[in-house]
């Protein structure tokens, strides 16, 4: 196919996209270089007392959350026991790096999200702990849903 042989309709659709992606491009960058609000470093005794607007990084939060312990419980349950009960170790060469690039957004997105709500710093540390913890991720992502919804009604 030759470039004379392109509609122009066809033209104009993938200047469209690119400037879509152009567009896309910069609301990442401003929104990953934004300067959050200094979060407090006060303890809080009960994560009850954390309410979260729902917003972009909560909801955010709570997708990452669910992921990391969904890659967590593959890896525990079926990657490691195939290992080492079958000799099978390629299922844990291939949930491994999943598992650890769906960690690193889920403390990325956990830092942001903490930031912009002003977490104490204890909220902070139970919701990074709790991805280190079988179904963690899964109450992470229940006890945020619970608190967006409660602020919803207020």
């Amino acid at each position: 196919m030759s470039i004379s042989s392109v509609s122009p309709d066809t033209v104009q659709r993938l200047q469209g996209n690119a400037q879509k992606s152009f567009e896309y491009w910069y609301l990442v960058r401003d929104y990953a270089t934004s300067t959050p609000p200094r979060f407090s470093f006060q303890v809080s005794l009960s994560m009850r007392n954390a309410k979260v607007s729902e917003d972009a990084p909560a909801r955010a939060l709570i997708w990452a959350a669910r992921f990391e312990g969904t890659t967590l419980l593959l890896l525990l349950c079926i990657a490691v026991p195939l290992k080492h009960l079958a000799h099978y170790p390629q299922l844990v060469s291939l949930l491994g790096p999943v598992h650890g690039v769906a960690f690193i957004i889920y403390a990325t997105i956990t830092l942001k999200t903490a930031a912009e709500h002003a977490w104490d710093t204890g909220l902070l540390l139970r919701v990074l702990f709790a991805a280190l913890v079988p179904f963690g991720g899964f109450f992470t992502a229940r006890f945020l849903q619970k608190n967006v919804y409660i602020k919803q009604q207020e």
